[in-house]
């Protein structure tokens, strides 16, 4: 066999075992445990994990926090999830506790505390039992967001094996392929968990530490939507086909749903525990409260209760759940309030009110008396709740809760069957706001019976997909950085502003004479984004194409953009200007199928041509192409980026633009559109390399040829910069090309 054979035979987890040990040593070093002892750590980790528990094991724990808490000690970061765990499960018992009737109460008992019960408690409004339990998870909490600032994620991943001894017994094929080496959902997660830790880091402008909570809270929510929702599409259709297509070694669906929940749970734990105990009181040193209704002035109670009659009461559909009166519908990610009630014959009733979307989520609290500049908010729902005895005149409002649902986002769809893909694309976005449950988001003050009619009421919602968000935060994390505050002088809230450059190369010829086109045919114009300016380059680009007599034909492909986008609208102009304009909108981008059909069909009403992608696949490409007459020859001009045609993402992601007249370059893309709008079939081309035809295949073997050099003693490295990486294929190589000796940056 070759050297590179014999490399691949010898394989057996140098780099993996390195990176590995590396990663375990720095968790456990973390917490004053040395690295010798990962293997131990990691057996008794399996053997005395216990949480955060789903509603199924909560009763099982009995383990004190004293005793986690004096395991944290020998057990290193594993002493901080027991005693994460236990304590959650503690305190969130606690706390129920209060909503639960005790032995020999009476009905009317019971009722005053519920009365009591219906604004949610901080930590220090619970009862004294739970005062304690409550405490201990509060250090852990703070314990886990510390860590987060060195090691991330803080907690070892629900099912992941990470002890490199195990691993070591793994071959390639395998660590590639088998869900309890990476599963690709809670390597998500772990993702997620980095964004989180932004929100940890003190560094970090408080404001802006609040919107990596919204972020790492809106990323949640695109998860359920649509990874979790796949998932739940693999469950329906059987394991069989799941395991037919990669293996025994993969979870099962029920097992991945149930390891996400587990994980998500400590996520949201955390995302309240940084909002109460950081950032919310971090906030306050600057003058800005986040109010809980309770805790504000008779005054300012009676102006919000006019607010509610005159700005919310209008707009709210109260709706009694009966036999007569059906189960509302609940559009994705939106806010619910369920309310118990009491008629005035003293029967128990039942109805849901649905927090209207249209309405601004925060609420301004006007100044009260004090006359101080101090910005108070409120979350709209705790104005619903307080005033809820309007909607149910001659009733008794026993108690209120708050609930959030999500609904499946993946859709199933047949393209072979369709007829008119943008037809189809919009029935799905129709189907979409009417897709199957698979989240309810609750808080812990929540009764179990509570849940419990929820879960039966809400299609595909089974216990596992019921996440317990701590009381002492809102709902719906992801609207907190929506505060309509005002900064001020005060700059230190958030990062200083900044503003991107126009390339060297293009400035030269802003307000001259000489186009874009003459400084491209200088030479190869490469630029980085959000650090070059998109406006004065990408869109500069296609605005003057669409301007310049000398064109003759503009083509582009669309994935995402903006709402008012500016290259929609200057390829809208090209058409109007007489050229010749092909445009493909992806319709099939994730959650702007709406957005993209819309753009369809303005483009296509301006008299562009427009196709919608290609069957089966997703087009990701982002190339544009511009034909111009220069005298005698047609010149192709061609733009190909890694990033959206979309201003607004242009000013955030890092993304790489190439503008080049190249002959072979601007060939290909002439092909690859021909490809993209006709029956034309390329495999290879000169200079590009196209999915899913050549890109994989290609790249595989530019990493073995980095492997052969390497065992060949000559230089070999490989640097690659991606948005994710989870292709088995691509995966096994780097692996293999790393024991060889290749040194490889990712």
């Amino acid at each position: 066999p070759s050297p590179l054979a014999r490399a691949r035979q010898r394989a057996t987890m140098a780099m993996t075992t390195t990176m590995t040990m590396s990663a375990f040593a720095s968790r456990v070093s973390l917490a004053g445990a040395s690295a010798s002892r990962a293997t131990t750590a990691s057996n008794e980790r399996r053997a005395m994990r216990c949480g955060p528990m789903r509603a199924t094991s909560r009763a099982r724990v009995s383990s004190s926090f004293a005793a986690t808490t004096r395991a944290r000690g020998d057990g290193g970061v594993d002493g901080v999830i027991r005693a994460f765990a236990c304590a959650r499960v503690r305190g969130q018992a606690m706390t129920r506790g209060a909503f639960a009737r005790e032995d020999g109460e009476t009905d009317a008992a019971e009722e005053r505390r519920r009365r009591v019960a219906r604004a949610p408690p901080r930590f220090s409004s619970t009862s004294s039992r739970a005062t304690g339990a409550v405490d201990e998870l509060k250090e852990v909490l703070n314990q886990s967001i510390s860590a987060m600032t060195t090691v991330t994620p803080p907690f070892y991943s629900e099912g992941v094996i990470e002890d490199s001894e195990t691993l070591s017994d793994y071959e390639v094929d395998a660590l590639v392929t088998d869900d309890a080496v990476f599963n690709a959902e809670m390597s998500w997660l772990a993702f997620n968990w980095r964004v989180l830790a932004m929100a940890a880091d003190e560094s970090v402008p408080i404001f802006e530490r609040l919107r990596f909570v919204a972020i790492s809270a809106r990323n949640l929510d695109e998860f359920f939507a649509k990874r979790v929702g796949a998932i739940k599409r693999q469950d329906a259709a059987g394991v069989e086909n799941l395991v037919k297509r990669r293996g025994r070694s993969v979870w099962t669906p029920a097992l991945t749903l149930q390891n996400v929940a587990t994980e998500v749970e400590r996520q949201v734990d955390v995302q309240a525990a940084l909002l109460e105990n950081h950032i919310v009181p971090a906030l306050r040193e600057h003058d800005i409260r986040l109010e809980h209704y309770s805790e504000l002035s008779e005054d300012v109670q009676k102006e919000l209760a006019k607010y509610f009659e005159e700005q919310i009461e209008p707009v709210l559909d109260p709706r009694a759940i009966d036999p007569c009166h059906p189960f509302p519908f609940l559009g994705s990610l939106s806010l619910s309030i369920a309310v118990e009630i009491e008629d005035a014959f003293k029967q128990e009733k039942f109805a849901i009110v649905s927090v209207p979307a249209p309405l601004d989520r925060w609420i301004r609290v006007h100044k009260d008396s004090s006359g101080d500049d101090v910005q108070r908010f409120i979350p709209l729902e705790q104005v619903i709740e307080a005033n809820m005895e309007k909607l149910f005149k001659g009733c008794n409002i026993v108690a209120t809760h708050v609930f959030r649902v999500t609904r499946n986002a993946d859709i199933e769809r047949n393209e072979d069957e369709a007829e008119d893909l943008l037809e189809m694309m919009a029935d799905e976005v129709r189907e979409r706001r009417f897709a199957s449950f698979v989240r309810l988001e609750v808080q812990d003050t929540m009764p179990s019976y509570i849940r419990d009619k929820l879960v039966d009421s809400l299609d595909g919602i089974t216990q596992t997909d019921v996440i317990t968000v701590p009381h002492r935060a809102p709902l719906g994390f992801g609207s907190i950085d929506s505060l309509p505050v005002d900064f001020g002088m005060d700059v230190s809230l958030i990062y200083p502003h900044w503003a991107p450059r126009t390339h060297p190369r293009l400035e030269q010829v802003r307000g001259d004479e000489r186009s874009i086109f003459a400084a491209i045919r200088d030479g190869d114009i490469l630029v980085h984004h959000p650090y070059v300016s998109f406006a004065t380059s990408t869109q500069a680009f296609i605005e003057e194409a669409s301007r310049d007599p000398n064109v003759l034909s503009i083509k582009s492909t669309l994935y995402r953009t903006s709402n008012n986008s500016p290259i929609v609208n200057a390829l809208i102009k090209a058409a109007e200007n007489g050229k010749q304009v092909a445009v493909l909108v992806e319709l099939k981008a994730r959650f702007d199928e709406a957005r993209n059909v819309g753009f369809a069909q303005r483009l296509e009403t301006a008299g562009c041509n427009v196709a919608y992608g290609v069957k089966g696949v997703k087009t990701h490409s982002k190339a544009s192409l511009v034909v111009r007459r220069e005298g005698s020859k047609l010149v192709k001009y061609v733009h190909i980026g890694t990033g959206n045609y979309n201003p607004s993402t242009a000013g955030i992601y890092t993304d790489f633009g190439l503008f080049s007249c190249d002959e072979e370059m601007g060939n290909d893309v002439v092909n690859l559109f021909k490809f993209l709008m006709g029956h034309h079939y390329q495999e290879r081309f000169s200079k590009l390399i196209v999915a899913p035809l050549r890109m994989q295949a290609e790249f595989v073997e530019m990493i073995e040829r980095e492997a052969q050099n390497a065992l060949e003693g000559k230089p070999a490295s490989i640097i690659m910069k991606m948005n994710g990486l989870d292709d088995p294929t691509i995966t096994a190589a780097l692996y293999r090309a790393s024991q060889a000796g290749v040194k490889i940056h990712l």
